[in-house]
């Protein structure tokens, strides 16, 4: 038995289920019953990225604690930064959430959901690598911060909804266009020169939700 296994049948046996613990540590349900229930052929996905997240909910569920969600530990890479999240953590802070994701379908989850409370949204995105200003000057791994104010989560939505049904896309192919667009916008310095010229791929998405907009 793997530890993930033990771990998640800990948790059972103590009364949570698949989407319960996924929901906890900001996993979907079908991975937590792919660690602990083996494939046709045998695989069980060992899940080791999600043990520090496993044996928290599980020390605290023994406590007689049942956290809806707790915060995730963050892996550090091997250079010893953080590492890419997969799927997508959600941890909660005083006045909504903060989320880490490189997948546009979880983080559109969450900007409806945002969307549906009435909330504002701050977005930052880290781009495997980019090019500064006139000088050419390049970064890799680099955060670039979206508008200070941060997004109507509503709006936003509209944006995003609008753009699928024009184009004729998903709406997560919308959102992942319209963030590479605004965060051209947002770098860009007044006057008329260059802020971010070139981007490649999207490392992650981070967002914070909030019920007041946030200061500049």
């Amino acid at each position: 038995m793997t530890e993930a296994q033990g771990l998640i049948a800990s948790l059972m046996a103590q009364g949570m289920n698949y989407a319960d613990i996924g929901k906890a540590i900001g996993r979907d349900a079908s991975y937590i019953r792919q660690a602990i229930v083996p494939n046709a052929k045998g695989y069980i996905k060992p899940a080791r990225p999600s043990l520090p997240a496993l044996r928290q909910l599980n020390g605290m569920v023994v406590q007689g604690i049942r956290p809806e969600r707790i915060e995730v530990p963050r892996r550090p890479s091997k250079s010893g930064g953080l590492a890419n999240v997969r799927g997508g953590l959600i941890e909660e802070k005083a006045g909504g959430l903060r989320v880490q994701t490189k997948n546009e379908g979880f983080l559109m989850t969450q900007i409806r959901a945002a969307a549906d409370k009435g909330q504002w949204v701050s977005m930052r995105m880290r781009f495997d690598k980019v090019t500064w200003g006139r000088g050419n000057e390049k970064e890799r791994h680099a955060n670039v911060q979206m508008y200070k104010n941060g997004y109507s989560a509503q709006a936003l939505l509209d944006r995003v909804e609008k753009l699928a049904a024009e184009k004729n896309i998903t709406p997560e192919e919308a959102l992942k266009e319209l963030l590479r667009k605004d965060a051209f916008s947002a770098t860009t310095k007044k006057g008329g020169s260059a802020g971010m010229k070139t981007a490649g791929k999207v490392e992650q998405y981070e967002m914070e939700t909030s019920d007041e907009r946030f200061a500049a």
